[in-house]
């Protein structure tokens, strides 16, 4: 999570810029990694309180710091995570408590959504973007979707580190081979490009 209201620990700030470098990834593993671990146990700290299922598999596996990468392999989600909500809520329109499901997942409190006449997930989705909750859905090949919050700040960093390096704004034709609008982050990435890098007029 990327959140705007703490203080950013050097560690975070160093590895954010170097996004913006040429030679971003011109970089030795024993460079990064004392980076990657302070960053990702600031991180830990603060989200801990937040995400119930953080703190839940940090209680399981009696994880307090990170110390070393491995510390983190227990705190990863499972995919499965992401799709935890009961199906009854899709089929019945129960988008208030998809929403609470949502809170379990996120940092980020999903308040202020007006679930009023929604009668599927792209109307749900729609409804989170508005209000600043930024999901991703999965395509379902499992049969059932994932849903992931992300906050602006999120999206943008994502859409900002996919982008390729030296090439000139609204320069090249590019082709998506791909829906050209759809709520996940492939093609949050591909508009991204068009939008981008993309020459107007090809």
């Amino acid at each position: 999570c990327l959140p705007e209201e703490f203080i950013v620990s050097q560690s975070i700030q160093k590895l954010l810029s170097l996004s913006d470098n040429e030679d971003s990834c011109n970089r030795s593993w024993g460079e990064l990694e004392p980076l990657w671990i302070d960053a990702i146990n600031q991180r830990f700290q603060e989200c801990r309180g937040k995400i119930q299922i953080l703190d839940q598999l940090a209680d399981r596996a009696g994880v307090k710091t990170i110390n070393r990468l491995d510390d983190v392999v227990p705190l990863l989600f499972a995919h499965t995570a992401y799709k935890s909500y009961p199906e009854a809520f899709i089929d019945h329109n129960r988008w208030d408590r998809m929403n609470l499901w949502l809170n379990t997942l996120s940092k980020h409190p999903v308040v202020n959504v007006d679930v009023t006449g929604i009668n599927d997930a792209d109307e749900w989705i729609k409804r989170l973007h508005t209000a600043g909750h930024y999901v991703f859905a999965t395509s379902g090949t499992s049969g059932k979707n994932s849903f992931i919050n992300q906050s602006a700040s999120d999206v943008a960093f994502a859409n900002k580190v996919t982008l390729p390096k030296g090439i000139a704004p609204n320069s090249r034709p590019i082709f998506v081979l791909g829906p050209r609008k759809a709520p996940n982050r492939a093609s949050a990435t591909f508009t991204n490009l068009v939008e981008t890098l993309g020459r107007p007029d090809a």
